[in-house]
């Protein structure tokens, strides 16, 4: 008989889990946490912050001892409960704090809809996300993370549009550049990825996401030119027709490579840049090619977003600083010793 009892408790749990999450509404008064709970809490962030969940996670739970009912110590244990991978519990956890009236209520719905995404709900995970957006239109991250589960779906445009939302809303997240980029590329779409790519490593120069995207970056400033002996270049033609037809900024691949074959070109009196000094003087070049084309594109995100930012960093004479700047991570020490003699350049920039 206990065993019968035990399965249909298991069965009911687990029935629970999978049935769709209803959020619940927020008509709970908070209690403010006392300084005993302010304690653990804050000492339970520094154990988070240093990768230690289970002490983190120890610490909230005893603040909740003390007082089941503040809002601040449920959404530290559900964030640490999902840093630590247990996002079953980290879901119980923020819809349990969702009941409460509080300032957290938006980041705890984000909280929520992380999990359901984690566990492989992503469509309730959505709705979360979706119904967050209508008490916090504003927040940059529900859109991001929107995104994030519109692209585990493969709706890649829907994805793509609310990425472009986040990056209105906060123009500075450099994981929304990096992400929007990708799926730039998947679709062929080289120019709006490298420029999407671009503001990345601006944001974010020196982490080992830049190491990994430097290479990819490399290759799509080379635009597929070769040079074959000296004032001789090769520079590829590409004709797309029906579904790869490029449009808008995409149009502009072959400016892109006249503008790095121009390099090679070996002018008299002077030497060829090689290096950085190679990829500004061709991104000088296609920047001021843009600017005098910009009229004539249509009013797509990039064009009207990211095309500006770097028409206006060539017409500041900001591009040679720019290209070390994005470049620093390459521990090369050319580029260590002109960022170290230019300081007052790069900080203008």
């Amino acid at each position: 008989m206990r065993r019968i009892v035990a399965i249909f408790l298991m069965m009911l749990f687990c029935g629970s889990m999978l049935s769709a999450v209803s959020l619940p509404k927020p008509e709970r008064d908070p209690v403010p946490p006392t300084e005993a709970q302010i304690l653990l809490i804050k000492e339970g962030v520094r154990f988070h912050d240093q990768g230690d969940f289970e002490k983190a996670i120890a610490n909230y739970q005893e603040a909740l001892k003390i007082n089941p009912d503040v809002v601040e110590a449920l959404y530290e244990l559900s964030f640490s409960q999902f840093a630590k991978g247990d996002y079953s519990e980290s879901l119980a956890t923020a819809l349990k704090g969702a009941e409460y009236r509080s300032k957290l209520i938006d980041q705890l719905y984000l909280q929520i809809g992380n999990c359901l995404d984690s566990l492989g709900r992503t469509k309730e995970a959505i709705d979360v996300y979706k119904k967050a957006m209508k008490g916090s239109p504003s927040d940059s991250l529900l859109y991001f993370n929107l995104a994030l589960a519109q692209q585990n779906l493969a709706k890649t445009k829907d994805a793509e549009k609310s990425f472009e939302r986040a990056l209105v809303l906060n123009p500075n997240h450099p994981g929304s550049h990096r992400s929007l980029g990708g799926l730039y590329l998947k679709s062929d779409r080289k120019i709006s990825a490298m420029l999407a790519y671009l503001r990345f490593l601006v944001l974010e120069p020196r982490s080992s996401r830049a190491d990994q995207l430097l290479p990819t970056v490399e290759d799509l400033l080379g635009a597929g030119v070769t040079q074959t002996g000296e004032n001789q270049i090769v520079i590829p033609i590409a004709i797309g027709s029906g579904k790869n037809k490029l449009s808008g900024i995409d149009d502009m691949g072959l400016s892109l490579s006249i503008a790095r074959g121009a390099v090679f070109i070996k002018k008299e009196g002077k030497e060829t840049p090689t290096g950085i000094q190679a990829i500004a003087q061709e991104l000088s070049t296609f920047f001021a090619i843009m600017g005098e084309s910009s009229g004539a594109r249509n009013k797509s995100f990039v064009s009207t977003y990211y095309v500006p930012y770097f028409v206006e960093l060539g017409k500041k004479n900001m591009v040679e600083p720019f290209c070390y700047f994005i470049f620093q991570n390459k521990k090369d020490a050319d580029i260590s010793q002109w960022l170290n003699s230019h300081s007052q350049e790069v900080q203008s920039f």
